[in-house]
């Protein structure tokens, strides 16, 4: 990372190599047993249904971790005639793995071992067991972010507020709608292909191209409110406006209120509740949680 200031703004520029903390789930072919019962299910028109399900049913997922994503960044901070402090980033990753859609990936269980019966027989087939098919395909990904923070003295008989903006915006390369090239969108969702998944839950959520979405924090400042106890109580805010990506769902929201308390710099604690709500494509719009924390500094 490089770091250096000109004309009261600080620049960085920084470089890494990293290995994904985010699990990808991956499938994996059954195995030749498995894979010969189904072709012997398919020698009669009894149970030949059967193939496909033992198939599926046979084969099996796994979590896996891609290595060597690379990061290029560019940032600067300043602070703007008006006291207002004023920061930017914009990153991009040119072999970000994102994960494929899980409902596209299943198919593949059996799929794979169709294809390899297609092209080679039986040999075909048994040679198609236990393959690998990776759950995720390696997209440039650009975000750009920028924050805005504002100080204001003696308000509402606070001794300082802080008012904090930020608003992202990622972009994701070489798009498109291709089944087994589309991302995101949970599974409880369906496959948009089944008539009944459409009709309910309609065709979109996948990752697009672009996607934005914004934040905001209150923070007001009471200090030795009592013997020497500070409170901070907080707003926050969150919209994720439009488009679908790895780290904006559209349409979907969040909103917190919380206090953070300490004793003499030393003792802390911290109480917050959270709601989420909004997004057709939101598996957490229906759920809110309560945090307490308690900490020591020393």
């Amino acid at each position: 990372a490089l770091r250096w200031l000109g004309d009261n703004t600080e620049y960085g520029a920084y470089f890494m190599n990293y290995h994904s903390r985010t699990p990808i789930v991956s499938m994996q072919n059954a195995n030749r047993g498995d894979i010969g019962n189904a072709l012997l299910a398919l020698s009669s028109p009894a149970t030949a249904a059967l193939a496909q399900p033992i198939l599926l049913g046979r084969g099996s997922y796994f979590l896996e971790y891609p290595e060597d994503i690379r990061l290029y960044g560019l940032s600067f901070s300043t602070t703007l005639p008006t006291g207002t402090a004023w920061s930017g980033e914009i990153s991009y990753r040119p072999n970000m793995p994102l994960q494929t859609n899980t409902t596209d990936l299943t198919p593949l269980l059996a799929t794979t071992v169709a294809g390899g019966f297609a092209g080679g027989g039986v040999a075909g087939a048994l040679g198609a067991a236990g393959q690998v098919s990776h759950g995720y395909i390696r997209k440039e990904v650009t975000q750009a972010q920028t924050t805005f923070t504002q100080f204001f003295d003696q308000v509402m008989g606070a001794e300082r507020l802080t008012l904090v903006g930020e608003l992202g915006l990622t972009y994701v390369g070489g798009m498109t709608d291709d089944v087994g090239e589309r991302y995101g969108r949970d599974a409880v969702y369906g496959v948009p292909e089944n008539p009944a998944a459409a009709s309910r839950y309609g065709s979109h959520g996948f990752y697009t191209s672009s996607s934005w979405g914004y934040r905001a924090r209150a923070i007001w400042d009471y200090p030795n409110v009592i013997a020497g106890i500070n409170l901070k109580p907080n707003l926050a805010w969150s919209h994720d406006v439009d488009g679908y990506g790895p780290v904006f769902n559209e349409g979907s929201k969040a909103a917190s209120i919380g206090l953070d308390a300490d004793y003499q710099n030393t003792y802390t604690a911290s109480l917050s509740y959270t709601n989420f709500f909004g997004g057709d494509y939101n598996t957490i719009s229906d759920r809110d949680f309560v945090a307490l924390s308690f900490g020591v500094n020393f």
